[in-house]
């Protein structure tokens, strides 16, 4: 009698009836071989005691089987057991076996996600080859429930997902998987096995589901035939894989081309909306599909040119030309120019900004500039009408993004002063050099440009004309005189000045007033001192007249006054206006006046400061006694001793030179009066005279 908790049974497959020896094993734990004969049959208990019998397989002479705790190999002809695999240490189930095909590639053994290779006919090192299911998991948490052999070169590995959705993947030893799929099953104890004989199949069964018992075969189709019915059930992208392997005579036999796949598996995707998806195969598809169609070069380049049209066409209609843009072909082979002009003019209507950024990477000998540059000013004008029916980010963004195309194009065009023209509607700075890179010199010469051109930057504009070559400064001049901005005119005659001392010299004496207005001290001072083409009067006169809160002109006047001769003016604005008391002394010392310096200690005699300085500078330069008599008790002066002492000592000083010096020339003056009147006295010989 079996046990009625059999779990594994196997037929002898050496024996000359296969039913007349079997093994058998269950919950009891017994592994038991019943032999079959003449007067009934006998019951072997091989082994016992160590849990119950999950698997046994029959190889050869050798019995496998497992137990939740370990593998048996037992040998007939020595009747015994001659090795015991144990699990791993971090294996917490029990082993799964299965018998690989053909039989002399031995067993498919189970841990956990460790798979081995158990080969029973060695004598030792059973475990052969080792496949780590747990990297091929098709998903985060799925784990390995059971594997069989799938044909002679696969394996069957079977993962269930947390959720209970059980997942199929064929693969091989060396894990190059092969395919992967997910069955329509959910189980807890799911079981595989393998149906010998013929092509691979594997039936997954399972006895622990709502609707009773299920089971799923997953068997191995001929790769066209395979290709077919993946094709018939939608999965163009694994009927691809599979077809491009797959010898073009077995498709054709089957009505199939990879063309046929990719077109419908294009359809498809197209369809569902996946246009990125569309996009992105395009290239590959068509491709494919031209060289299933066509042989020859020309009709080659024409399928592909129509192929893309054709495609190029179905985006625009849906309203997604941007997402097939960056994919067109644009080097050899390019398509034919109405295709590039197509897409664009959709890209200017429905995506401005997708529209700038084609424009940035295509050649521009791909399309019409001249279409493009009418479809981009029609949309302009509409979009400035329609402003107020979108939002106002993204009209901006879109009107914005048809300038810049429209600068562009009108670049490229050579349309050079409509280029500067919308450069400077959009307020962009690179408009100065822009125009210097395009000598656009004439063209700013209008009222409209020229004030335009300084609103944006006065500085540059400035620079801009003033370097232009052959740009007339009256021309210039004018215009700005007509705009009415002295600031601009004072900018410009600046930069014109500071080319060259003697340029634009007609304008100097301006260039002066509006200094005087507009410029810092360095940039008045700098044209005062280096130019000689403006009157100083008109410039004294002007600057006395000008009243700048914050600003005065002393420095300068003293300057224009030294220029003119009046030193005694220059001194007294020093003095008075300017209390520069060092400047006046440096200006009277430059000058070597004694007027100046009477002046000077004129002036002193109200200014306590005045007469510190003198003691400390002038000492040498004016009388001791007259600096000494700007000293009484009303003056107070900080170091007074000193400098008096000072003072002293370097009057002593100078009088001991200037008495030496005369002695000096006294004597020198005696030696030579003397040596002529020896001269005198000496007879002269008026022969020689005569002679």
């Amino acid at each position: 009698p079996v046990s009625p908790g059999l779990l594994a049974v196997a037929l002898d497959p050496a024996a000359a009836d296969p039913q007349d020896r079997l093994a058998y094993g269950g919950l009891d734990g017994r592994l038991v071989v019943h032999s079959r004969g003449w007067l009934g049959g006998t019951d072997a208990v091989l082994n016992q005691g160590h849990g119950p019998v999950e698997a046994i397989i029959w190889l050869g002479s050798r019995l496998v089987w497992s137990t939740a705790v370990a593998v048996y190999i037992y040998d007939m002809p020595a009747d015994g057991i001659v090795a015991r695999l144990t699990p791993p240490e971090d294996s917490d189930t029990t082993a799964r076996l299965a018998a690989l095909q053909p039989e002399e590639k031995g067993i498919l053994l189970a841990w956990g996600p460790t798979l081995h290779r158990l080969d029973p006919t060695r004598q030792s090192d059973f475990l052969t080859d080792t496949l780590h299911a747990d990297r091929l998991a098709p998903s985060q948490g799925a784990l390995l429930v059971d594997a069989s052999a799938f044909g002679e070169t696969h394996l069957l590995l079977l993962f269930r997902a947390p959720s209970g959705q059980l997942h199929a993947l064929v693969t091989t030893w060396n894990a190059d998987t092969t395919l992967s799929l997910e069955l329509p099953l959910q189980s807890a104890r799911p079981r595989v096995v393998a149906v010998p004989g013929g092509e691979p199949l594997v039936v997954v069964y399972a006895n622990d589901t709502p609707g009773g018992s299920q089971l799923v075969s997953i068997r191995h189709y001929p790769e066209a035939q395979r290709v077919r019915w993946l094709v018939d059930r939608g999965r163009y992208d694994q009927a691809l894989q599979v077809a491009h392997s797959t010898p073009r005579r077995a498709l054709r036999d089957l009505d199939l081309s990879i063309a046929q796949i990719w077109e419908a598996s294009l359809q498809s995707q197209f369809d569902n909306h996946r246009y990125p998806a569309v996009a992105e195969n395009l290239s590959s598809a068509i491709q494919a599909i031209v060289d299933d169609h066509a042989h020859h070069q020309a009709a080659r380049q024409k399928a592909f040119k129509d192929f893309w049209a054709s495609w190029t066409k179905k985006f625009i209609d849906q309203g997604h030309p941007d997402v097939v843009a960056t994919r067109l072909p644009v080097m050899d082979p390019a398509l034919d120019q109405h295709t590039y002009d197509a897409l664009l003019d959709s890209l200017a209507r429905s995506k401005p900004v997708a529209l700038l950024e084609i424009l940035r990477k295509w050649p521009a000998t791909l399309f019409s500039t001249q279409n493009a540059i009418a479809t981009v000013e029609k949309c302009m004008a509409a979009y400035k009408h329609r402003v107020g029916d979108k939002q106002v980010s993204t009209a901006h963004d879109d009107l914005e993004a048809l300038r810049e195309s429209l600068i562009m194009l009108y670049s490229q065009d050579s349309r050079f002063e409509e280029t500067m023209h919308l450069l400077l509607e959009e307020g962009r700075r690179e408009v100065f050099e822009y125009i210097r890179r395009h000598s656009l010199f004439e063209a700013v010469q209008t009222r409209t440009y020229t004030n335009k051109l300084f609103a944006l930057d006065a500085d540059r504009a400035a620079a801009l004309l003033a370097g232009a070559p052959g740009l007339p400064v009256e021309g210039v001049v004018s215009l700005l005189d007509q705009i009415g901005n002295r600031v601009f005119l004072y900018k410009y005659l600046l930069q014109v000045f500071n080319t060259g001392e003697n340029a634009g010299a007609s304008f100097h004496q301006d260039l002066v007033h509006l200094a005087c207005e507009f410029g810092t001290r360095e940039e008045l001072m700098s044209i005062l001192q280096t130019s000689s083409h403006y009157s100083l009067e008109e410039a004294l006169d002007q600057m006395s007249s000008l009243v700048i809160p914050g600003r005065d002109f002393g420095l300068e006047k003293v300057f224009i006054l030294r220029r003119m001769g009046d030193t005694q003016s220059a001194v007294s604005i020093l003095l008075q206006d300017l209390d520069d008391v060092d400047g006046a002394i440096a200006l009277a010392d430059q000058e070597s006046d004694a007027a100046l310096w009477e002046a000077i200690i004129e002036h002193a005699k109200q200014n306590p400061r005045l007469v510190s300085a003198l003691l400390t500078s002038g000492a040498t330069k004016v009388d001791a006694t007259a600096l000494v008599s700007l000293v009484d008790e009303n003056v107070v002066v900080e170091g007074m001793r000193d400098k008096l002492q000072k003072l002293a000592v370097e009057a002593a000083l100078q009088r001991e030179l200037q008495e030496g010096c005369a002695r000096v020339v006294l004597h020198s003056v005696d030696e030579r009066a003397r040596a002529f009147k020896e001269q005198c006295k000496r007879g002269v010989n008026i022969r020689k005279i005569e002679e």
